[in-house]
């Protein structure tokens, strides 16, 4: 089987992973699993092979281009150029629906990746906790549009209270472990036992004390706010939201707060366009995706170690952990350190190699 062959099927595995992810999730939000609705997501499927394969092939197809055209490799087109190219080419692939949400992902873990290469040179210093406090300014600026009747609710507020806790809890718990039973289910095949491992896993309680947390804080605070004021604000949803985001303490997640970030980015921006006080940017969720995902290659060929470890599980997945091949020490003379923990690899320079 070619190369090409091989990794046609890694992407195949991957884009199964996200449409299991996606009925998972469809089943934890009550949605209805009709034919229809599966048949819509095989096709949407296919449209996702077709664009994370146009992401993989044309970059590594671009940088040849690029070498050839330019009789050298530099800086750029090593990496940032063959994949601002290759993302421009595959966003213009996928369905319109999904480009935004494409976008906003990719630019959450490039800022992430930033983020990592500003603390490594010194420029900024991390602040303990900081990822919280991110998340409880975002959760308060979202949920400052909640409005409802007085205690729209059916019997007493505690117990609306408890009850959002407890489902909230129940759904963290099994979102989470059947996330990583997903995931991990080659593993478990070989290895039944880490079933248990994943039932009893730190981050699956924390996941649930999180969600637990959110829930049960925001409507309790909420049903506090009408007894005593009467009446019902919208600013009852902001310092709600805010001190329900402090559940992030039980599981600490610096990407959804991000994310989070991101999307009321997003929110505000369309609610300038929607005002006529900020333009429409022509191309702008795929130039934001082109630019957040050429600077993710150029981060996996230059700094991999300020990657976000689980975007560069993602990448070794996809190349079947060829990209850690590179000798990135050949790389080491523009100054970023990219050959660290690097081991010179084993060079075939017999007669039949060159031959052949």
């Amino acid at each position: 089987m070619g190369k090409l062959e091989l990794f046609y099927l890694r992407v195949l595995n991957i884009c199964f992973k996200f449409i299991a992810h996606s009925i998972l999730t469809a089943l934890f939000s009550k949605k209805k699993l009709t034919k229809e609705y599966v048949i819509q997501h095989l096709k949407n499927y296919l449209q996702s092979v077709f664009f994370l394969s146009i992401n993989g092939t044309s970059f590594i197809g671009t940088f040849c281009v690029l070498r050839h055209i330019l009789g050298h490799v530099n800086f750029l087109s090593a990496s940032w150029l063959p994949g601002f190219i290759s993302s421009v080419l595959a966003i213009n692939a996928e369905r319109p629906s999904r480009r935004s949400l494409l976008a906003i992902y990719v630019t959450n873990v490039a800022s992430e990746s930033l983020w990592n290469v500003l603390k490594e040179r010194g420029y900024v210093k991390p602040i303990p906790k900081g990822e919280v406090l991110l998340f409880s300014l975002n959760s308060s600026k979202y949920n400052g549009r909640f409005r409802h009747h007085t205690c729209p609710h059916n019997g007493s507020c505690f117990f609306y209270t408890l009850k959002a806790g407890a489902v909230g809890w129940s759904k963290g718990y099994a979102f989470e472990v059947c996330f990583k039973l997903l995931f991990q289910f080659p593993r478990i095949i070989k290895n039944p036992l880490l079933i248990i491992q994943i039932l009893s896993s730190k981050n699956a309680f924390g996941a649930a004390a999180f969600i637990g947390w959110f829930s049960a804080a925001f409507k309790g605070i909420c049903c506090a706010s009408r007894h005593i004021s009467n009446r019902d604000k919208p600013v009852h949803g902001v310092y709600a939201g805010a001190f329900a985001a402090l559940g992030m303490l039980f599981n600490s997640s610096p990407s959804l707060a991000l994310y989070s970030f991101w999307k009321a980015l997003e929110t505000l921006y369309s609610k300038g366009v929607e005002a006529e006080v900020l333009p429409i940017i022509p191309g702008g969720i795929e130039l934001l995706y082109s630019f957040s995902t050429a600077y993710l290659f150029h981060c996996a060929v230059w700094e991999n170690f300020n990657l976000k470890p689980s975007y560069w599980r993602f990448l070794m997945d996809l190349t079947s952990g060829k990209i850690a091949g590179y000798n990135r020490i050949l790389l080491d003379g523009y100054g970023l350190d990219s050959g660290r923990n690097q081991v010179w690899p084993d060079y075939d320079i017999s007669k039949y190699f060159f031959d052949n």
